[in-house]
């Protein structure tokens, strides 16, 4: 969902080849045959120009809040490495900008993970022929109560007084488990440069400039999509809900389960904490991003949006499912916008830059405040009541409204560890403008049409005019851009347009429409278990854990015990 586009690692297996059924794990378009947008060198120039316009804080006198907590920002990203990888790069043969046919794209372009909202990012069963598979398995999980997950105490930090460390969690453990821990025994460095895989020696070690292994990364975490330590928010989240597993362990009281072993324990609390997290897609996040109306119509529906998708496309396997190239590559990437520059982070940083969330991730690993182990700094643990709970009023404590305009740390992406130091900086909207273009997406007024036509509802759509109404209108007007728009920049800039606190109705029908239908079209999900919501399963109807019935996102923080 956010900048990991193209700026963070895949799962732990990239090597394609590799793969079980990787033909079934592909995105479609929701008509192949929808119109093309018109290529050329006026278009590019165009596209480059609004981005730079959509990064360019002149354009916007001031910063616009949203009136959600910035959590839902990254929850959305941590949601986005748990169904999709594989739309970051380009495909064979693409030249930037320049539409392949789509029938190409659809075979070229895999979907690296399942395309289910399964955790596989958190449990690395999307790992399935990896050279080094047992080892990572084994690094993640507990070593004394293998039911658990691992998960690690960060390094205090001195000060002239006692060290400076956050007081919750209570029990210290405010850290992923980093490389360092393991580098002695389960995945020795001699073990480690035995690899193969390119993108996993760029994953353990810093490189050479020839591309082979220097020196390990001890700051590199052990999880089960690397991305989510790109930036220090996404890896707190994940830590939180390894940290729900484990507490979800705890509270079985399946006295069967119990006596069958840790192996029954683990599969027991991961299907429930799989529901717990389908039930906060569907009940807290899209409630929180989208527009009300077109939601309740989506849910009311049950899942048609989607299906019709299926069936439009083929058909789905029973453990894969396919997502939109719409979704992927355009519309769930609205919360790029969403993303602040600075962040009331916890009482030791109540102001913090973005850039610092690169600065203590796997990626990055730069010690910094005279910091030099390898984990994260005890003053750096997320404090949740600030990032979690309805922000008010105070500052720093909202997600940027959706809108078209992008913080500045977007507009030139950090470099992370085995980047050329010489690279230019990178420009997120127009990254994401140009590849809309290079996997040949439709234009949003094509897309609304197929939409409309495939579902029998017809989408209220701006008109040049009103697209060109906003703070960057003045790159469009003029410009092929004005008739045949991006996709991403619409679904922001219909937003913007209704106050930038929700998706307006284009966007809220491809986002909910698809993550809605991801969790009807499992039959495994939480949507088709028994239970006390009006005959369907909802927290409250599992044990309590850590004495809590999770009804919301801060009390999935609260029974992590991370709130």
């Amino acid at each position: 969902m956010i900048y990991s586009k193209g700026h963070g690692r895949m799962p732990l297996t990239t090597n394609v080849e590799a793969r079980v059924n990787c033909s079934a794990r592909t995105f479609r378009y929701f008509d192949t045959g929808a119109p093309a947008i018109t290529p050329g060198a006026e278009r590019l120039a165009a596209l480059t120009a609004l981005g730079q316009a959509m990064s360019d804080p002149a354009n916007f006198p001031g910063v616009a809040d949203s009136d959600v907590a910035p959590i839902f920002t990254y929850f959305g990203q941590f949601i986005d490495h748990d169904i999709s990888a594989g739309t970051d790069s380009n495909p064979p043969g693409a030249t930037p900008g320049t539409p392949l046919p789509r029938d190409v794209l659809e075979r070229d372009v895999v979907n690296l993970n399942t395309g289910m909202l399964d955790l596989d990012s958190l449990y690395g069963d999307v790992i399935v022929c990896c050279e080094s598979d047992a080892m990572l398995a084994t690094a993640m999980r507990h070593p004394t109560l293998p039911g658990k997950m691992l998960v690690a105490k960060p390094t205090p930090v001195p000060n002239d007084g006692p060290p400076q460390i956050l007081p919750v969690p209570a029990d210290g453990a405010g850290d992923l488990v980093r490389l360092d821990r393991h580098i002695d025994g389960i995945l020795s460095e001699d073990k480690l440069r035995q690899l193969t895989d390119p993108a996993l020696l760029d994953m353990f070690f810093f490189l050479k400039p020839d591309g082979t292994p220097d020196r390990p990364n001890l700051h590199r975490a052990l999880i089960g999509d690397a991305r989510n330590d790109e930036n220090l928010f996404v890896a707190q989240f994940h830590l939180a809900m390894l940290r729900l597993h484990n507490r979800v362990v705890d509270a079985c009281d399946d006295r069967a389960v119990i006596a069958a072993g840790d192996q029954a324990l683990f599969e027991w609390a991961k299907t429930r904490v799989r529901w717990i997290y389908q039930w906060l897609i569907v009940n807290t996040f899209l409630p929180a991003v989208c527009n009300a109306d077109t939601l309740a119509q989506i849910i009311e529906d049950g899942g048609a949006f989607y299906a019709k998708f299926v069936a439009r496309t083929g058909g789905a396997p029973a453990d894969r499912l396919p997502l939109p190239m719409e979704f992927s590559a355009a519309a769930f990437r609205f919360g790029h916008s969403m993303v602040r520059q600075n962040y009331d982070w916890n009482e030791f940083f109540d102001d913090a830059d973005f850039s610092l969330l690169f600065a203590f991730t796997g990626g990055v690993a730069n010690p910094m405040f005279g910091v030099t182990d390898k984990r994260l700094p005890s003053n750096w643990v997320a404090d949740y009541t600030r990032m979690a709970i309805n922000p008010g009023a105070a500052p720093n404590r909202a997600a940027q409204a959706i809108d078209t305009n992008l913080s500045a740390i977007l507009a030139a992406l950090p470099l992370k560890a085995n980047d050329d130091p010489a690279r230019p900086p990178r420009n997120l909207a127009v990254l994401n403008l140009i590849k809309g273009d290079t996997l040949n997406l439709p234009s949003a007024q094509a897309v609304a049409a197929t939409i409309s036509a495939m579902t029998g509802r017809a989408i209220p759509m701006m008109d040049a005019d009103q697209i060109a109404a906003g703070p960057v209108g003045h790159a469009i007007a003029g410009t092929p851009l004005a008739h045949e728009t991006p996709l991403w920049f619409y679904v922001l800039r219909e937003a913007e347009a209704a106050g930038g606190l929700r998706l307006g109705p284009l966007g809220t029908t491809i986002v909910a429409g698809t993550l809605l239908g991801l969790v009807t079209h499992d039959p495994a999900s939480y949507w088709h278990q028994p239970g006390s919501d009006g005959g369907r399963w909802r927290p409250a109807d599992m044990p309590k854990v850590s004495g809590l019935a999770i009804a919301s996102l801060p009390d999935m923080l609260r029974a992590a015990k991370v709130l």
